[in-house]
């Protein structure tokens, strides 16, 4: 048995026929025919639930910015230490013990 398809589905295969030359023409609200908002509210019953759009762009750069920050913490954080070895380092040589 086919299936039924839906009515968004019609409507873009409709446009779809219209955009390659078909000489059809979308009937305008009301007419008979074409799809009432009642049509439109059973049709939304069976929609797919819609995914919010994420701003990547942003949580990226947001990102990037957080995990740029933590490698360069990390760098100034070896740099430290090494220069406070090395300072500990030469303090100890310097230092005459008696």
């Amino acid at each position: 048995m086919a299936t039924k398809t839906g009515l968004y589905a019609n409507i873009n295969a409709k446009r779809k026929r219209i955009a390659a030359g078909s000489g059809e023409k979308m009937r305008k609200v009301g007419s008979k025919g074409a799809p009432t908002a009642m049509n439109f509210k059973e049709a939304a019953k069976t929609a797919k639930p819609v995914k919010k759009a994420k701003k990547w762009r942003a949580l990226n750069i947001t990102y990037l910015m957080a995990q740029s920050g933590q490698v360069l913490l990390t760098k100034c954080l070896v740099v430290y230490s090494q220069v406070k070895n090395i300072a500990n380092h030469l303090k100890n040589l310097c230092t005459i013990k008696t």
